[in-house]
């Protein structure tokens, strides 16, 4: 079985630890294994590889195993079958493919949002209790409108206090010298466009515990 590695270079070429220079399809020995100190380590992976690269040379190995762990293998012998410099690949993943996540729920004031935990099921016992009430109505003849839905849902956000945020401290040109096109909430941010945010959508489920709402960093329509 093969498995990926991510490998250092030095002088435009991929090393092992310890300055070797790889050669693809020659095999290499060690005396023994351990896992994550000595030996040819691989995983599955190249995602799980990823995260103990020591640099951009990735390549497909094929290990003799010794001893496995949840994400990767280690071994007494192995050879390369073939790599690659990722770096440009991986520059296109990082900063263009959107694969970086801020989160920023500390920046959001306790008055608004409390504990998120408190928060996530306030809301979705609001979801039961919204069904709850629909049912009671229909067993009496009556048909609630969504409007009146509506109506009791904001009556019992605005009771809890998990109605928005109406003071959010962020900074949308900063979000936007970082690449950071998006910005997902749980709940409305009131003061979007004096932040320079912009609501684009917002998506709600009877299933779902929160809703979710998306901001555009950009001022563009």
């Amino acid at each position: 079985m093969t498995y990926w590695h991510f490998s250092a270079m030095v002088d435009g070429k991929p090393v092992m630890r310890g300055g070797t220079t790889i050669e693809i399809g020659k095999w290499y020995t060690v005396p023994e294994a351990r896992m994550c100190e000595t030996g040819f380590h691989g995983s599955r992976r190249a995602i799980d590889a990823l995260y103990y690269a020591p640099g951009s040379w990735v390549s497909k190995r094929k290990i003799l195993v010794t001893d496995t762990q949840d994400d990767k293998v280690v071994g007494t012998e192995c050879v390369h079958l073939a790599g690659i410099d990722a770096t440009e690949a991986l520059r296109k993943f990082y900063d263009q493919w959107g694969s970086v996540c801020y989160l920023v729920s500390a920046e959001i004031h306790a008055r608004a949002l409390g504990n998120f935990h408190h928060f996530y099921l306030t809301k979705k016992r609001q979801r039961f209790r919204l069904k709850d009430l629909d049912r009671r109505a229909k067993r009496r003849g009556e048909t609630m409108s969504a409007a009146d839905l509506e109506e009791w849902a904001a009556a019992e956000r605005r009771k809890t206090g998990v109605d928005g945020v109406t003071d959010l401290n962020i900074d949308a040109a900063a979000l936007r010298d970082l690449d950071v096109s998006y910005v997902f909430s749980a709940i409305p941010i009131h003061n979007a466009e004096t932040t320079g945010l912009r609501l684009i959508g917002s998506a709600s489920d009877d299933a779902a515990a929160i809703d979710l709402y998306v901001y555009s960093s950009s001022a563009e329509n």
